[in-house]
């Protein structure tokens, strides 16, 4: 269980919340959790598994998001303040410089994993008045949840120079939640490329920036491709590589059938070999419909939804890696 779900599962026995909604988007930014207390105050809430620099300009631009759209208005009382609350392993010193100028105040939570008499607690201590707060993990959750994800290299963070800020921060949400999906998960970054798997040659996500597939991209860009079973009518178990074309890392444009890095996939090389009429855009699987129809909502700007598309299929290609290994 990732840290987030186990927060988001026991957020009345830490910090007295009901929780409202995980992963909600709002002028496309990503809230990691919106709660309530009894009274109807709304609290944002965000989770990091490494320490972040930026997790005060992310809690700001949630609050406006929310503020000008009032969501939720039944379970939320707009008129008291929102608060917002900052849960990382630790704070950079840029934290605080923010915090101090920022005319919101942002509550820094501070967690840890402590062991007492065999038992293993999550602890939450507030930086500003050492306040513990503390829960006992069950003993099944402890090993995904003492998972600590590292920071990202510089390597990685040079495949995404030329996007965008909002882009930057989805991205990176993104690689923290498929680094804790399971502890088999593992990120391989060379120049250009970031590989998820238990293995290079057994990766199922790949975040990439140079041609490492067989289409021919123009400038650099960075790019998501996926392994995924091919179509629904498709009896055979096989797996595809997939180029997830995104502008927004929210929305899906388009899906394609690619290949894999040093040659091709051989599969995929085959099934286009054998259905040459088959072009490598697909219309009845991946679409937007597809896509709508499998996630529940109405996929446009400013929608609201549990899951992104991205990450829909994010989720398809982890769940069939878990199914091979």
């Amino acid at each position: 269980m990732a840290l987030e779900e186990f927060v988001w599962s026991r957020l009345n026995e830490l910090l007295e919340l009901t929780p409202l909604k995980r992963q909600y988007y709002v002028n496309n930014e990503i809230c990691d959790i919106l709660a309530t207390s009894n009274d109807r105050q709304l609290t944002i809430i965000e989770l990091k598994n490494s320490e972040d620099r930026y997790i005060v300009h992310q809690l700001t631009r949630y609050y406006d998001g929310i503020q000008y759209e009032k969501p939720f208005s039944q379970q939320i009382n707009y008129n008291q303040k929102i608060n917002l609350i900052a849960i990382a392993p630790s704070f950079h010193k840029h934290n605080f410089i923010d915090r101090k100028y920022n005319t919101l105040f942002i509550q820094f939570l501070k967690y840890s994993i402590v062991i007492k008499n065999e038992t293993y607690y999550l602890q939450l201590k507030d930086i500003d008045n050492s306040i513990v707060r503390q829960i006992i993990i069950p003993y099944n959750s402890v090993e995904t949840s003492q998972k600590r994800i590292n920071s990202p290299s510089r390597a990685f963070l040079n495949l995404l120079s030329d996007c965008s800020n909002d882009n930057r921060n989805i991205i990176l949400k993104l690689r923290e939640k498929i680094l804790s999906f399971h502890p088999r998960v593992r990120e391989t970054v060379s120049t250009g490329i970031a590989s998820y798997g238990n293995g290079k040659s057994k990766s199922c996500i790949e975040i990439a920036t140079k041609n490492v597939h067989s289409f021919r991209f123009g400038g650099k860009r960075t790019r998501l491709f996926l392994k995924l079973p091919l179509l629904p009518p498709d009896k055979r178990k096989a797996n595809f590589w997939m180029w997830v074309e995104t502008e927004d890392w929210i929305n899906v444009s388009s899906i394609r059938l690619s290949s894999v890095v040093d040659g091709y996939d051989f599969l995929a090389y085959t099934w286009l070999i054998q259905n040459p009429n088959k072009i490598m855009y697909f219309k009845t699987y991946y679409t937007v419909d597809f896509i709508q129809k499998r996630t529940n909502v109405i996929i446009q700007e400013n929608s609201h939804f549990e899951v992104s598309p991205v990450e829909y299929l994010v989720n398809i290609a982890l769940e069939k890696w878990i199914e091979k290994i």
